[in-house]
């Protein structure tokens, strides 16, 4: 596997990319959607809403399925290998993840787990028991706001944050450049989800690049500073 391993993550990137709403354009996003996409056109407005909801759901899916596959591999890799972890590591950096999960943490985080694209009574179990009841636009819309927030991208944004995490611990170069790309602007505002497993590897990012952000950054962020020694271990 190791060495096809380059070509596998370049791909799982560009699906993740063709995936994320702020990122993609019109040729991958069409590309990544092109099979789910129905036949004929919705003839009317409830099937409009349906297949809206649909195809969003499916690139949550993709952003889950692939944030999943890239943690575990790394997990692997590490506890198999460490030259194989920092090959993967090593790979990754190449394909320009650092970046792709900066861009990906610039979205409205808030906005993006509280989305709620699934509409619940037709999700398993609940599709087959009991009596179904008949779908308009209102109340797909009623359904749809009992959700406090979607739990498959709060999973997928956490992951991404870990490996994230994990592709910058101990690396100074690599530090170096989440403050080239300004990443300490997107994290400060991922911070008002309130998410404690979320916040936690938010402030992990902020914390390693703190010394090279400067004492100036630290005197005007002091908040930051105090849920950093607050919430995340020391090290001793």
């Amino acid at each position: 596997m190791l060495p096809n391993l380059p070509q596998y993550l370049i791909s799982l990137l560009k699906l993740l990319l063709g995936s994320v709403s702020n990122l993609k354009s019109k040729n991958e996003s069409h590309i990544v959607l092109a099979d789910i996409m129905p036949p004929e056109p919705p003839i009317n407005v409830v099937q409009s809403i349906k297949m809206k909801i649909d195809v969003n759901r499916h690139q949550e899916i993709i952003i889950k399925a692939i944030s999943g596959i890239m943690i575990l591999l790394l997990k692997h890799y590490k506890i198999n290998h460490i030259y194989q972890f920092e090959y993967i590591c090593q790979q990754l950096m190449f394909a320009n993840c650092i970046p792709l999960i900066i861009k990906f943490l610039s979205q409205e985080m808030t906005e993006f787990v509280q989305s709620k694209n699934n509409i619940p009574v037709l999700d398993f179990p609940a599709c087959v028991i009991g009596e179904q009841p008949e779908l308009t636009s209102d109340t797909i819309e009623l359904l749809s706001e009992t959700q406090p927030y979607s739990w498959r991208n709060m999973f997928s944004s956490i992951n991404l944050l870990r490996i994230l995490n994990k592709l910058t611990k101990w690396k100074n170069c690599r530090i170096i450049m989440l403050v080239i790309f300004k990443s300490s602007q997107p994290l400060k505002r991922a911070l008002r989800v309130r998410h404690s497993m979320f916040q936690l590897f938010v402030l992990k990012l902020l914390k390693i690049q703190a010394k090279f952000l400067g004492r100036q950054w630290r005197k005007s962020n002091m908040k930051t500073m105090s849920d950093i020694y607050s919430k995340v271990r020391h090290r001793l």
